[in-house]
């Protein structure tokens, strides 16, 4: 059988993502998957997404990373899903699209496209967690805005530990279920740089559910306070998100491209 799909990327976070319904997905497993995300002797991504459109004109998606295990949450790849709608399936206005957690708007602005998370999402606790580390004590942010975060905030931008800490948290029972890392420095501005490792796909060059979750907790903890344009640098450049208070939702922009067409051919 011949899957027809797109390979698309956010900022690097890239994406198989193919226009199919639940009983294709099926033909997806895991292995199958994760043989497919293999830069070496497969497509290779970060995750891959499957949307279809539902009577309403909503569009539903779902998310597997790329070992093959299913995800809640991935906001740049909702963001290729829309550009990839627009551009290609001649919707032209607001996009709306539905995951499990909720609706989700898609809005374009020039070749920016901008995903609303609802606020009710962000109503959830942030818990912080003190732990030692080389002697020295962390505070570990752990939040859930769709899918989990922990976030350690560090003085100088110095990202040479990531994986270490990382390793390092993932050992505690708090977080024994796994959740998605990032080490955030927060400049004079109040802009945040950050690097961060995906659960189910390792260090990514860029992350919106990362950088909303690490806006969040600076906010909610009064790193920073609330404004239209926060400026997320990530390895693979730069989102913009605007949170204008606690009662709105969280608006996240940034580019998605087209990087080329193919089919996979399954053995059914």
């Amino acid at each position: 059988m011949l899957v027809s799909f797109v390979k698309m990327h956010s900022l690097g976070n890239d994406f198989v993502i193919i226009n199919g319904n639940d009983s294709l997905i099926r033909s997806f497993s895991k292995d199958i998957i994760a043989r497919l995300s293999c830069r070496r002797t497969g497509i290779g991504f970060d995750q891959i997404l499957f949307f279809n459109k539902s009577v309403n004109d909503h569009f539903n998606y779902n998310i597997f990373n790329a070992d093959g295990s299913s995800a809640e949450q991935c906001l740049n790849g909702a963001r290729c899903i829309g550009r990839y709608i627009r551009d290609y399936l001649g919707f032209k206005a607001e996009i709306v699209l539905y995951n499990g957690l909720g609706y989700f708007k898609v809005k374009f602005m020039e070749d920016m496209v901008a995903i609303a998370l609802p606020m009710p999402i962000l109503c959830r606790p942030l818990v912080a967690a003190n732990l030692f580390y080389k002697e020295n004590s962390i505070t570990v942010y752990y939040l859930d805005i769709g899918n989990p975060h922990a976030v350690v905030f560090i003085k100088h931008k110095n990202f040479k530990d990531l994986y270490e800490i990382k390793s390092y948290i993932a050992e505690q029972e708090f977080f024994n279920e796994g959740c998605n890392f990032s080490l955030c420095y927060i400049n004079d501005l109040g802009n945040i740089t950050m690097r961060m490792v995906e659960r189910g796909a390792g260090e990514t060059m860029s992350s919106g559910s990362s950088a909303c979750a690490a806006i969040v907790a600076a906010v909610i903890t009064n790193k920073v306070d609330h404004k239209e344009d926060f400026v997320i640098t990530q390895p693979g450049g730069q989102q913009v998100i605007s949170w204008g208070n606690r009662n709105s939702d969280i608006t996240i922009r940034a580019t998605a491209t087209l990087v080329y067409k193919g089919e996979i051919t399954l053995d059914c």
